[in-house]
């Protein structure tokens, strides 16, 4: 099964996101924290990637300070503990089989939130099967399953991901040709491309069929008995 703490995963993370931010181009930014940049005048908002407002929201919850000044002391076990409670759990992504998929969900969730994160589940409820009021968007234990179903062979995995980083990217494109987000396009196709090349380098194991067991049985016997003739 996925998993939310796999080393490259959390290096990915890591190496793609800075310390503090204050800028106001940023979407974060409509909820800057109360300690100032004294660069900018401007309330920190982000911090190891973790907006200011997802820190208010997800502090209480896991026992820390919602502060101001607490988010920008943010601790590394801290980003660990919203990485996984505010952004892994709430796709359930801890049952997903495939690692690669659980990541570019994952991905989307860390960078457009769960408004950007339902069109792509939108689009991977349809590819896998699933019709009718459960291509909603939502996450939940019938897309986990459609897709742990689907995913019979690593061609399948392959494919699926092939389409999905593909409709993230479109998406992403969209969004960065306004005015308002040009500025943040390169930075967001360079981590996608990134994401990609990733993406390579997960194995997924599955189940051998019944027919392909037999088959290889069938084989070893064949042979057994000409070697003892």
């Amino acid at each position: 099964m996925a998993n939310w703490d796999d080393p490259g995963l959390i290096k990915h993370i890591s190496d793609w996101e800075g310390g503090l931010a204050s800028d106001p181009r940023d979407g974060c930014a409509v909820m800057p924290s109360d300690v100032k940049d004294p660069k900018t005048g401007y309330g920190y908002h982000t911090n190891r990637g973790v907006c200011y407002m997802t820190w208010k929201a997800n502090a209480p919850k896991l026992g820390f300070d919602p502060s101001g000044k607490a988010f920008v002391n943010m601790t590394k076990e801290q980003w660990r503990a919203i990485i996984k409670n505010g952004f892994w759990k709430p796709l359930y992504l801890d049952s997903l089989k495939s690692q690669k998929i659980a990541e570019l969900l994952l991905e989307t969730h860390w960078g457009s939130g769960m408004g950007g994160v339902k069109p792509l589940y939108r689009h991977m409820q349809s590819l896998v099967g699933l019709t009718g009021k459960d291509v909603d968007g939502l996450p939940g234990n019938t897309s986990t399953n459609a897709v742990n179903k689907y995913l019979t062979t690593k061609a399948r995995e392959d494919s699926l991901y092939d389409q999905l980083w593909k409709f993230r990217m479109d998406w992403l494109n969209r969004l960065g040709s306004k005015p308002a987000y040009a500025w943040a396009l390169k930075g967001w196709t360079n981590r996608m491309n990134s994401l990609y090349k990733r993406s390579k380098n997960l194995i997924t194991t599955y189940p051998k069929s019944f027919a392909g067991i037999f088959i290889a049985l069938g084989v070893g016997v064949f042979f057994l008995m000409r070697k003892r003739k």
